[in-house]
C-alpha cells in the first residue's frame, strides 16, 4: 500500500497581457533571486572533516545538488587519503552526470584500491554512454535548458533537500519533448553557438518547507518557484512555480527516515508541479 497521500498540487504560470506566458519581475524581485548561494559551499567544507565517513557523505550529497562549483569540490575529493572518499566521490560524479570528469577518472583508473578502480570503471561507462545519447538528443532539440541548481531562501535549508529538487528537477525537464539540458559546468553562450541552438537558463529556489501533524497524518507542504532567463543577454524574463502537499501515516513518520520520505515526496511534487507540463513556456522563453 501507499504510505504517501498527495493531497495537492498546483502548477502556476503567471500571465503578462494576453500573449505572454511569464510575469515581469520587479527589481525587487530579481534581487531575492540572487540570493543565498546554492549547498556547494556548505557540503565543500564537509569535504575537510577529519572524520571520512563525513566526508563520504559530504561527496554523496554533492553528486545530487547539479551545482557548477559542486564538480571541482568531487575532482579534487577523488584524490582523498580514503579509498572510501574516493570512491564515493567517483559514484558521485556519475550521479552529477557531467562528461566534463571523464579526464579526471580517467586519471584514476590506476587507483592502489581495487573497489575504488571498479567505481572509476563503472563510472566512466555510464558518462561515456549518456555523452553519446545526449549527442543525439541536443540535434533533435528546439531548446536548450540549463538548470543553474536550487537554491534555499528560507533559514537552515538542508543540502539534502536542495539536492533532492536538484535532481527532481533535472528529471523533469528531460521529459519535456524538444528539451535538451546542458551539464553544470557547461557555458551558455558557447553552447548556443556549438548546438546552433537557443539556450534558456532556469534557476530553482524553494521558498516555503513546512511540516505539520494533523489527525492520524503528517503533512510537508513544499511551494518552489524558477525563475527563467533567455540568453545571451540573461534577463529574467518570468517565472513557473509549484506547490504540492504530501501526507504520512503517523506510523511511518516516526522517525526521521520516515519524515524524510515524505519531504522528499513534496518537494518532487512540487518541482513536477511547476515544470511538468512547462514545454510551452520554455519554448516561448527560448524566442523573447
Amino acid at each position: 500500500m501507499n504510505v504517501f497521500t498527495l493531497i495537492s498540487s498546483r502548477r502556476f504560470v503567471s500571465l503578462l497581457g494576453a500573449g505572454a506566458l511569464f510575469a515581469a519581475v520587479s527589481s525587487s524581485s530579481l534581487e531575492v533571486q540572487a540570493g543565498p548561494a546554492g549547498p556547494s559551499s556548505e557540503l565543500a567544507l564537509r569535504l575537510a572533516s577529519k572524520d571520512f565517513r563525513v566526508r563520504v557523505q559530504a561527496a554523496l550529497l554533492l553528486g545530487k545538488t547539479g551545482d557548477a562549483a559542486a564538480l571541482e569540490a568531487l575532482l579534487s575529493s577523488l584524490k582523498d587519503e580514503s579509498a572510501a572518499v574516493r570512491a564515493a566521490s567517483a559514484a558521485a560524479l556519475s550521479t552529477y552526470g557531467d562528461p566534463a570528469a571523464l579526464v579526471a577518472l580517467r586519471a584514476k583508473k590506476g587507483d592502489e584500491n581495487p573497489a575504488v578502480r571498479r567505481q572509476v570503471e563503472s563510472t566512466i561507462a555510464a558518462l561515456e554512454s549518456q555523452k553519446k545519447l545526449e549527442g543525439a538528443e541536443r540535434q533533435k532539440a528546439t531548446v536548450l535548458v540549463k538548470l543553474d541548481g536550487v537554491k534555499n531562501r528560507m533559514p537552515g535549508g538542508a543540502p539534502e533537500t536542495l539536492g533532492v529538487a536538484a535532481q527532481a528537477s533535472r528529471a523533469a525537464l528531460r521529459k519535456i519533448p524538444g528539451i535538451a539540458l546542458l551539464h553544470p559546468s557547461e557555458d551558455p553562450e558557447q553552447a548556443a553557438a556549438t548546438h546552433h541552438r537557443p539556450v534558456i537558463v532556469v534557476m530553482g529556489s524553494i521558498h516555503d518547507l513546512s511540516s505539520q501533524k494533523t489527525g492520524d497524518e503528517f503533512i510537508v507542504s513544499v511551494k518552489i518557484d524558477f525563475v527563467v532567463q533567455s540568453m545571451p543577454e540573461y534577463n529574467i524574463v518570468g517565472k513557473l512555480s509549484g506547490r504540492a502537499s504530501v501526507a504520512g501515516d503517523l506510523l511511518s513518520t516516526r522517525d526521521a527516515l520516515g519524515r524524510a520520505k515524505v519531504q522528499d515526496a513534496a518537494v518532487g511534487a512540487a518541482v513536477d508541479s511547476a515544470l511538468g507540463h512547462s514545454r510551452e513556456a520554455l519554448l516561448a522563453a527560448a524566442k523573447s
